[in-house]
């Protein structure tokens, strides 16, 4: 359906009903997301920012977490092109919660609720406008899926192995920026992480985007 919508309207007419369905004008919470952006960003306002998602603990198709080699690879492509990494998703054992990690989003306010989708909708829509991000990467997931309709540029990963990949790799062509690169290196648990060219080929995408 995502797919098709895309095709058949132009990106733009299907990405402004998105919006209108989604982005329903809420004064309140449009209001508690700048506040909770200003709190952690404001002194990085200028700097250009990349969401890395994590996806940890999930035992359903769980070659789809996260290697923390592979968030460690994506921190250093970032942090080679000049950007500044966000990790986002699933806690990440080994990092304490500050402006350039912020898992565990629903446990903060105005995320914390039941319309929580919507409120991180307009959380990463005000990044977008108001405060450099210009992407977002990792293995795929569920989480990324309404940013990158609403015109966020995203390059997803699969596992040279994984099944299920179908539902997402209809999206690569209609959705305009929309990628997706299978990683055929493994982590030691199994788990996708870059391999041989797969860093240089992130970078390159995102000094274009």
């Amino acid at each position: 359906m995502v797919a098709k919508s895309f095709a058949i309207l132009t990106a733009s007419k299907a990405r402004e009903r998105l919006e209108g369905a989604w982005l329903s004008v809420d004064e309140h919470m449009k209001s508690a997301v700048g506040r909770f952006a200003t709190g952690k960003f404001e002194e990085f306002r200028e700097v250009k920012k990349v969401l890395l998602w994590n996806r940890a603990g999930n035992e359903y198709e769980k070659t789809r977490n996260t290697s923390e080699v592979l968030l460690d690879q994506l921190r250093n492509v970032v942090c080679d092109v000049g950007d500044m990494s966000i990790t986002i998703g699933h806690e990440v054992a080994a990092q304490t919660r500050s402006a350039t990690n912020i898992t565990k989003l629903w446990a903060d306010p105005p995320f914390n609720t039941t319309d929580s989708h919507r409120a991180h909708l307009w959380f990463v829509k005000h990044l977008r406008d108001h405060y450099g991000l210009i992407a977002q990467m990792g293995n795929r997931s569920g989480g990324m899926d309404g940013h990158a309709r609403l015109e966020l540029p995203t390059y997803y990963f699969d596992g040279a192995s994984e099944k299920n990949q179908e539902r997402m790799t209809k999206w690569v062509g209609p959705i305009p920026e929309f990628d997706r690169l299978v990683l055929k290196a493994q982590d030691q648990a199994g788990l996708p992480i870059l391999g041989d060219g797969d860093a240089e080929t992130l970078a390159a995408w995102l000094a274009a985007v």
